[in-house]
């Protein structure tokens, strides 16, 4: 451990290795190749040491294909939205609808799942661009709902931490239910448990949704 300013601090390393001349012939292939490993150790759970594998590689590169395609299907608007009703235990009623994303995959090409693509998503900025679209998308199908005279009840919608933390995010909420002519109440956000961890900010932007 480490004692700064009283306090102990204990630090640990991620280690990425690649070999000579097996993973490169140059220093700069080499290097490439030991930093892919060395996020590959973080992944893990870090405070360890992994050896380069091809395989690493072509992981790598299929996420940045990935993110590459999330970028190209928001400004396109690929997405689309499924509704899957919610329904009380109790009387076997529906109260209300979650949005649930979904990317349809081009023929030919493997199911794009979102247990794929929307982790993808939230470790960059595309979540909030997503995230914008699918509130958007959601309550313009819950007044088209009503206005055939469906009993929906509420639209029920999921929110990531980085769209909490974002700037002007609750204004957004709000222009949202005024465009779309949606009550307040009619909308559910949901969040993960750890956004009730990420501080005062957080706290504060839930306050003013509340």
């Amino acid at each position: 451990p480490f004692i700064l300013e009283k306090q102990e601090f204990l630090v640990t390393a991620s280690v990425g290795i690649s070999l000579f001349p097996e993973n490169g012939h140059d220093p700069h292939t080499l290097m490439k190749q030991a930093d892919t490993a060395m996020y590959r150790a973080k992944e893990c759970g870090r405070g360890q040491a992994v050896f380069f594998e091809v395989e690493m590689q072509e992981r790598m590169q299929a996420r940045a294909s990935l993110e590459t395609g999330l970028h190209r299907a928001l400004e396109r608007e690929e997405f689309t939205l499924l509704y899957q009703p919610i329904i009380d235990g109790g009387n076997g009623r529906m109260t209300g609808v979650e949005a649930l994303i979904r990317w349809p995959s081009d023929p030919g090409e493997e199911e794009r799942l979102p247990s794929a693509f929307v982790p993808v998503a939230e470790e960059s900025d595309l979540i909030v661009g997503v995230g914008e679209w699918v509130l958007r998308t959601a309550c313009r199908q819950f007044e088209s709902w009503r206005r055939a005279n469906l009993d929906i009840g509420y639209m029920s919608v999921n929110v990531s931490v980085r769209q909490l933390r974002q700037a002007g995010f609750v204004e957004f909420v709000l222009d949202t239910l005024r465009t779309s002519g949606m009550k307040p109440g009619e909308l559910h956000l949901e969040i993960t448990e750890g956004a009730l961890a990420e501080g005062p900010s957080i706290a504060q932007t839930l306050g003013e949704l509340a």
